[in-house]
């Protein structure tokens, strides 16, 4: 099944006790982040500006918009979203938030330059969501 059929899976929320991210059931792979940037190797955090946040940011555009859309945009999800998360307490963002924030985001995501073909291949891979609508 895939991850865009389930949407279970479109629910992410952080665990304040053990810093630990989940989407849906699955928990967020540290060490897939780390393949590509390097911000912490102690794990992900959110609530602050800092390298912790940084990595959750990366690591969750990661997982589901790739490596370019994640490497272009981490920083300002981190700072719209990850550092506003209170650092004291569990967080819960949905899929589709996300989403429509990248596509608010759509002057700085190559993904704009993909024809409608390619989305929907990207989408396959579990790498996008994609409706009509949300084409150009």
């Amino acid at each position: 099944m895939s991850i865009l059929s389930d949407r279970r899976s479109w629910e992410i929320h952080g665990n304040a006790a053990t810093r630990h991210v989940f989407v849906g059931t699955d928990r967020l792979d540290h060490a897939e982040s780390l393949k590509h940037v390097n911000h912490s190797p102690d794990g992900f955090n959110w609530g602050y500006g800092g390298s912790g946040p940084a990595q959750l940011a990366f690591a969750l555009l990661l997982k589901f918009f790739g490596p370019t859309a994640a490497k272009q945009l981490y920083q300002q999800f981190k700072v719209d979203y990850v550092s506003t998360w209170r650092q004291d307490e569990d967080f819960h963002i949905n899929l589709e938030e996300i989403w429509r924030w990248i596509l608010r985001q759509s002057e700085a995501v190559e993904a704009k330059h993909y024809t409608r073909e390619e989305v929907q291949e990207l989408a396959k891979k579990g790498r996008w969501i994609v409706r009509d609508e949300d084409l150009l």
